[in-house]
């Protein structure tokens, strides 16, 4: 890679810092190489106005500026016109869309010449005229600028979109349902849990008050209005405990909480227990017959730790060793 760099030594009169979060800015000047029959246009004791948080790559291939571009290290690309046209037309070609801003610089002032410039990707063309040390800043300067914040606009869109698909997934694969309602109580949305559990999409409650999203007797058996209200109002209260009675005829409970949003919204989450409540009673069931066997068998049953130390026996165990239970 053919690159001679160096850094800019005077400031603008303003002495206004190019970008108060990444001060070093980089230039790539693309000029024909040493010793070729060509003037030199001023372009680099004009840049040099820029300050000293300006780094200036001087270049003379178009490969070494596009290669440069794609490691995202660039903030302009100035691209004398005595470079060649085959130069030219690759560098345009290279950056055009997602690279940094070219200038075109010319040797005189050629309107056609301009308008093909920027037709091809430029994003200016101007001639090295008499004023054109003083043009040159001015015009890089707002190039910078607008890419910079055109750069700023797409981070910041790009991770808005990175939170919007972060919160969607988030709210479609928990393991709750969930209803966002509005401050007169209406159902703003619902997650694809809540269509999963209650045979209703968001298109179909969308709007709709909550007891007609929601069964009657469900709302009544935890007091969900109660919980709402106190949502509401930024109290807490203790999760509520919701039973219905399904299509098949089987009970069906819920943990029911609120969260109070912004604008005057409510978040209202289901989690279904049904399982948990099965398991716990099959559980509980299990314990009980365990019980009754140990309590009841013949034989005796001796629990003992580590240090030999009986720690457990059952009524046959005390009556056997005569012990006290």
């Amino acid at each position: 890679m053919d690159i001679e760099g160096r850094a800019a030594g005077a400031e603008l009169e303003e002495g206004k810092p190019l970008s108060q979060s990444s001060p070093l800015v980089r230039i790539a000047v693309i000029q024909p190489r040493p010793g070729a029959a060509q003037r030199d246009l001023g372009t680099v004791s004009a840049l040099d106005r820029l300050g000293r948080e300006v780094n200036l790559e001087v270049l003379h291939e178009a490969t070494s500026c596009c290669e440069l571009a794609a490691r995202d290290v660039l903030d302009l690309v100035i691209l004398e016109e005595q470079v060649g046209a085959d130069e030219a037309r690759e560098v345009l070609a290279g950056l055009r869309g997602d690279g940094p801003p070219v200038i075109v610089v010319t040797t005189e002032l050629d309107e056609e010449l301009a308008l093909d410039a920027v037709r091809r990707g430029a994003a200016d063309c101007i001639a090295a005229t008499p004023d054109y040390g003083e043009v040159l800043p001015v015009v890089a300067l707002e190039q910078i600028r607008r890419w910079r914040a055109a750069r700023e606009r797409g981070e910041a869109e790009r991770r808005n979109r990175w939170l919007e698909h972060l919160h969607e997934a988030i709210v479609n694969e928990i393991p709750a349902a969930l209803l966002v309602l509005d401050a007169r109580g209406n159902v703003v949305t619902v997650n694809q849990e809540f269509s999963r559990i209650w045979g209703a999409s968001s298109e179909q409650v969308d709007g709709r008050p909550l007891e007609r999203a929601l069964p009657s007797d469900f709302l009544e058996s935890a007091g969900v209005g109660e919980v709402l209200s106190a949502a509401a109002a930024g109290r807490s209260v203790a999760p509520r405990i919701a039973r219905v009675i399904d299509d098949d005829g089987g009970m069906r409970a819920f943990d029911v909480r609120a969260k109070r949003l912004d604008e005057g919204r409510l978040l209202l989450v289901l989690s279904d227990l049904t399982e948990v409540e099965l398991l716990a009673k099959q559980v509980a069931d299990l314990q009980r017959y365990n019980e009754n066997i140990i309590q009841n068998m013949n034989s005796a049953l001796l629990v003992v730790d580590r240090e030999g130390r009986i720690t457990y026996g059952n009524p046959t165990a005390e009556h056997i060793l005569d012990a006290e239970p």
